[in-house]
């Protein structure tokens, strides 16, 4: 054979090599294309602009077996609790529930909604993209979640987020990037949420909200917001399932325990206390040594306040409205309180221990709906609103106006008005000095509280308020200080005009909106450094902000 010939065969023979090489190959990567690349075995609408996809994929090396994908831009939707088990997520209902094993939040998701992925009990592994700034509540709760990296534009972790999930089994499991100075991210046996051992300075770094919470006693438990500084005891009372009301126990030290109080890493730094419904007693102890405390708001069902359960409150110098439930404030509920301290009662049956006229340089001072040593309750003035749907009370004596849902448990928006004239209690205008909204009232409308000079206290619920209309609280001339709870979304233009006299204005919700004008003094307060930290957001550069009518 000569030597071309040779040259030939050997060409040949090296193409036919390469091309079952490469046809070899082909078949591999192919093979693992169809692995990787499942289709979907499931598809839905988790938010306004989100999608979601669940592929099973081949068993691998450490693949999981389930994979909940999240696609798309914007929020997801806050789902809710059905019961102990469930919830309204779309996915939680499906026969893949158990396989779910992983969760991936693609780029373009902007939070994780509440309940999101409640009780996936097979989860062990969570994905979240820069860009997301909120967890919402439960959103992890009763997963099997062993680590989670948290970017740095989370700004917002609410409560019960990752509640008995696996991460409450090993304090080191969790890291919070790009905030080298936080030491240590926890979530410890003490706290059913993680809690940043660090404050972050918001003017360098952005605004974190983090809130520790855990179970106080049996059916009550307790929540503590860094952004807003306050305190939460709340119950498992819902007023329609579950109309159990739950008693506070004491929290007495002792040499074995000094500081019995769950919430004590927190305890200098609280300023608000505020206790739900379902509650019946504020116990002894239970709010003692709170150095920073300002202002308590006290639940429709406490009967008693016991002895100590204000001690050493030093810097509270505010008022107190207690509901007619409260019977009974034992002495020296208030000891070692300067003080001057205003107790609001509906009405005069309430037992005062002795102690309270000595306590502190200022004392505690009890202001009556009736004139004290009357004997009888006052006969409040009552009326009805919106087609019988909301009540509205007015006692004389406390200048007090309460506003509520006519049936319990409903969820009602105040109707607007086209001035002051128009609200019921427009003849006790002059008189009326402190303005409880009840649970259940979801908006307050146009002029429903304006022109009310000496309104001095107004106490918004904790949560379910969303809007708060133009003209809302238009010349409230005595309003000083305003805390808006963090379901409040937003404030029309004029609502809090000639509220001159506000020096104080607080937000639990980063990203209320507050439209400017007409709001300029209460603009200030929230965003220009005087009572709020964050980012301002001038409404008046996007759409959300226009001005209302």
């Amino acid at each position: 054979m000569n030597k071309t010939m040779k040259r030939l065969l050997c060409w040949v023979m090296t193409l036919s090599m390469l091309f079952s090489l490469m046809t070899g190959l082909a078949v591999c990567v192919a093979a693992e294309e169809t692995a990787g690349n499942t289709t979907a075995l499931d598809v839905g609408v988790c938010g306004p602009n989100l999608t979601y996809e669940f592929h099973d994929e081949t068993p691998g090396d450490n693949k999981p077996s389930g994979v909940l994908t999240i696609k798309g831009t914007g929020p997801m939707t806050d789902y809710e609790k059905k019961s102990a088990t469930e919830a309204n997520t779309p996915w939680l209902h499906k026969d893949y529930r158990f396989d779910i094993q992983k969760v991936v939040l693609m780029p373009g998701v902007t939070s994780i909604g509440s309940f999101a992925f409640f009780n996936l009990t097979k989860c062990t592994e969570v994905v979240i993209p820069v860009g997301v700034v909120s967890i919402g509540e439960w959103a992890f709760a009763y997963t099997a979640l062993t680590r989670v990296n948290l970017p740095a534009t989370i700004q917002n972790v609410r409560h019960f987020a990752f509640y008995k999930s696996s991460l409450l089994n090993d304090e080191a499991n969790s890291t919070c990037a790009g905030y080298p100075s936080v030491d240590d991210t926890k979530f410890g046996s003490t706290s059913t949420n993680y809690e940043l051992l660090n404050d972050l300075d918001a003017t360098t770094k952005g605004t974190v909200l983090v809130e520790a919470s855990g179970e106080f006693c049996n059916g009550i438990g307790w929540r503590y917001s860094s952004y807003s500084k306050t305190l939460t005891l709340s119950s498992a009372y819902d007023g329609i399932v579950n109309t159990t009301i739950y008693e506070m126990i004491d929290l007495n030290p002792t040499d074995t325990d000094p500081q019995p109080w769950p919430w004590k890493d927190y305890m200098a730094m609280i300023e608000k206390v505020y206790i739900t419904k379902g509650i019946a007693n504020i116990g002894q102890n239970v709010l003692a040594n709170l150095p920073s405390l300002k202002s308590v708001t006290v639940g429709d069902h406490v009967a008693t306040i016991e002895a100590n359960a204000f001690r050493n409150a030093v810097t509270m110098k505010s008022e107190i409205l207690l509901p007619e439930a409260t019977t009974k404030v034992e002495a020296n509920a208030f000891v070692g309180c300067p003080g001057p301290i205003k107790v609001i009662t509906p009405h005069t049956q309430v037992e005062v221990g002795a102690a309270f006229s000595t306590v502190g340089n200022g004392g505690v001072v009890y202001e009556f709906a009736a004139p004290a040593g009357g004997g009888a309750t006052e006969t409040p003035t009552e009326g009805t609103l919106a087609d019988g749907t909301i009540k509205w009370t007015y006692i004389a004596g406390a200048g007090l106006l309460i506003v509520e849902p006519a049936t319990s448990g409903a969820k009602v928006a105040m109707p607007s008005f086209t001035s002051s004239s128009e609200a019921p209690w427009d003849a006790y205008d002059d008189a009326i000095k402190t303005l409880l909204i009840q649970p259940g009232i979801t908006e307050i409308g146009k002029y429903n509280f304006a022109d009310l000079p000496n309104l001095t206290i107004v106490s918004f619920p904790a949560s379910g308020l969303n809007y708060i209309r133009n003209y809302a609280f238009q010349n409230g001339t005595s309003i000083a200080n305003i805390a808006f709870p963090s379901s409040v979304q937003r404030i029309y233009d004029h609502a809090f005009d000639g509220c001159n006299a506000l020096t104080s204005a607080t937000r639990d919700n980063i990203f209320m909106v507050v439209d400017r004008t007409g709001n300029e003094k209460l603009w200030a307060l929230l965003y220009g450094g005087g009572g709020g930290s964050g980012t301002p957001q001038d409404p008046t550069s996007g759409s959300c902000g226009a001005t209302a009518t």
